[in-house]
């Protein structure tokens, strides 16, 4: 995805917050309305957000790939991804604690 596509999207997202913040302060306005808008805009970021980091950790590869490091690659990628999860296990448990 190029410049143009990422700030396009950005700016969808960006379109969304910024329609949904007044609706949020609306009463008459349903939620699912809010969440929809919140949630299209959250997925546009993630993808931006996946899509800039496959960019990023295409040259961390290519530059331990030339130094002949690529178990170092999989050790912090390993380590990367057990971290994200522990943290997802644990908003969500806390989540449905308050629910």
């Amino acid at each position: 995805m190029g410049f143009t596509e990422t700030v396009a999207l950005g700016a969808i997202a960006g379109f969304t917050i910024y329609i949904g913040l007044p609706l949020g302060r609306i009463k008459r306005v349903d939620d699912r309305l809010r969440v929809a808008l919140a949630m299209f805009s959250v997925g546009i970021l993630a993808f931006i957000f996946v899509d800039v980091m496959q960019h990023a950790l295409s040259i961390v590869h290519d530059a331990l790939a030339t130094r002949g490091l690529m178990r170092l690659l999989f050790v912090a990628q390993a380590a990367a991804a057990q971290t994200s999860f522990a943290d997802l296990r644990a908003e969500v448990t806390c989540a449905l604690e308050r629910v």
